[in-house]
């Protein structure tokens, strides 16, 4: 009698449970991340750009957007996925963004449920997808790295499979490196992944053999590196990550470029303890290659906190094969007789179709959600608001000086920025320059970059280091404070010298 019940074909219940789970996730980051996910102010830059490009018919070589550096070399690396946020946020607002983000999130989780529920036990399987998707959740934002996560998830489970299989990767592995090098400049970790994967397929192979599988890796590898110049830049997106990763200023003081800090992000730490731990009493080992990849993975996690999500969700696919071949308890379940060794397998081929149910009641109540939502309202203390409003209703004339974290939001609203995002284009001596100017000020520094760049208002966190010489300086005049935000303007400035304003 209980075969009977149980008789239900495995992957119906497989699909219905990674169904369900990342449409549980698509509404958690609809409804309950939505600021948090178009928070970052990179987001509004990259609508600007792909406005700009549907606006001009061209792809951007220059800047266009800061006063700084207005008309020096730039190149719109990600321009796919800035004319698909663009489009996005043409046709339904920011409510637009978020549905396509959340849309990519649910992708990613997907393909990642349906991996995990493929490999491995699925007691473990649902456990550590709920921790790796929460650990990966520091990056859910609308950004083109989100666009890029389903790819990287596609990309990496077919070299894993490959080195299984002894085999080359399949062809179509080269239209997706060109799409990827359109959408998000992280596609070089696609090359060293691919590197790193045709190693170990090489020296797997017999003594014999050997050569001609290494020919054949090699010339796939070159094919693959060709085709990451099929991008209206052509190297120069190739080189554009070295480019970056060699800006030591930037790097130090943007969060996301720096390493973690795990006083701010104890979830994120005691998961690694947890993974060493499960590790050194398991007495797990891994492959050379695999080891290498997963050790490449968490450099990039422990160097650089945008990385994170990256090793959390490529974690569970480099280790499944050395896992599962080592521990048996750990493979996932084939026939419905196997829910005799782990009850909740057991519980969701029962319940398979009442999960699929569930999951058309919550899409239902996702898409009702979409509809009644208001658009969003931007007032809020990560973002210069009221400062901005203030500034365009005054007419407010001349070069800002702004935080950085708060030029893309400029950008979206048609001002100028002294620096925003693009770290890229300002580079080392500029950003040092502005640095020593805002975050911990001498009066030379400050007074001196002011001069230097012919600023006539500012535009700071009121919080900002640079604010308190602003109030004591006879040159300078507060005319606004409110929402955390704080504007003076330059007194020698004619242009200016109507506005008035009331500061606390």
């Amino acid at each position: 009698m209980m075969m009977s019940q149980h008789s239900t074909a495995v992957e119906p219940a497989r699909g219905a449970v990674a169904l369900l789970f990342s449409t549980v996730v698509f509404c958690v980051v609809l409804f309950k991340m939505e600021f948090g996910v178009i928070g970052d102010s990179d987001t509004f830059w990259h609508i600007k750009t792909g406005e700009w490009i549907v606006h001009n018919m061209q792809l951007p070589h220059v800047d266009m957007f800061s006063h700084s550096f207005r008309g020096e070399p730039w190149i719109a690396k990600e321009w796919l996925s800035q004319l698909i946020f663009y489009g996005a946020y043409k046709a339904a607002g920011w409510k637009g963004v978020l549905l396509l983000t959340a849309a990519a999130i649910f992708a990613t989780v997907w393909i990642l449920s349906r991996f995990c529920l493929d490999r491995y036990r699925w007691s473990g399987a649902i456990a550590a997808m709920f921790v790796l998707v929460l650990f990966a959740a520091i990056h859910f934002l609308a950004r083109p790295l989100i666009l890029a996560f389903p790819i990287l998830l596609i990309w990496t489970i077919e070299l894993a499979n490959a080195a299984d299989e002894r085999r080359l990767p399949r062809w179509w592995m080269v239209p997706l490196i060109v799409l990827w090098t359109n959408l998000h400049g992280g596609f070089t970790l696609a090359l060293m992944l691919a590197g790193i994967f045709s190693a170990e397929t090489v020296l797997a192979a017999g003594a014999r053999e050997r050569l001609r599988v290494a020919l054949q890796h090699g010339a796939f590898l070159v094919l693959l590196t060709l085709a990451t110049l099929l991008n209206p830049y052509g190297h120069e997106a190739l080189l554009i990550t070295q480019k970056i990763l060699q800006l030591s200023a930037p790097l130090k003081t943007i969060n996301e470029w720096q390493s973690p800090d795990f006083h701010s992000r104890r979830y994120h730490l005691i998961v690694l303890i947890g993974l060493l731990a499960m590790t050194l009493y398991s007495g797990f080992r891994l492959q050379r290659f695999r080891l290498v990849a997963l050790l490449l993975l968490a450099f990039l996690m422990f160097t650089y906190t945008r990385s994170m999500p990256t090793f959390a969700l490529l974690l569970p696919i480099i280790i499944a094969t050395p896992l599962t071949e080592q521990f048996a308890a750990a493979r996932s379940q084939s026939a419905p007789q196997d829910w005799k060794n782990d009850p909740i397998f057991g519980w969701f081929l029962r319940h398979s179709a009442k999960l699929n149910g569930l999951t058309a009641v919550l899409a239902g109540l996702a898409a009702l959600g979409l509809v009644t939502m208001n658009d969003f309202d931007l007032d809020q203390p990560r973002h210069p608001y009221g400062g901005v409003e203030f500034a365009k209703a005054n007419n407010v004339q001349g070069k800002v000086l702004n935080d950085y974290i708060h030029g893309g939001y400029l950008i979206l609203k048609g001002i100028a920025p002294g620096i925003d995002g693009r770290a890229e284009l300002y580079g080392n001596t500029f950003y040092e320059r502005y640095a020593n100017a805002v975050f911990n000020p001498g009066l030379e520094d400050l007074f001196g970059f002011l001069d230097e760049q012919d600023i006539s208002w500012t535009l700071l966190r009121a919080g900002s280091a640079a604010v308190p010489l602003l109030d004591l300086s006879p040159d300078w005049r507060c005319v606004y404070a409110d929402g955390g935000m704080a504007i003076h303007l330059r007194v020698s400035d004619a242009r200016n010298a109507a506005i008035t304003g009331m500061c606390g």
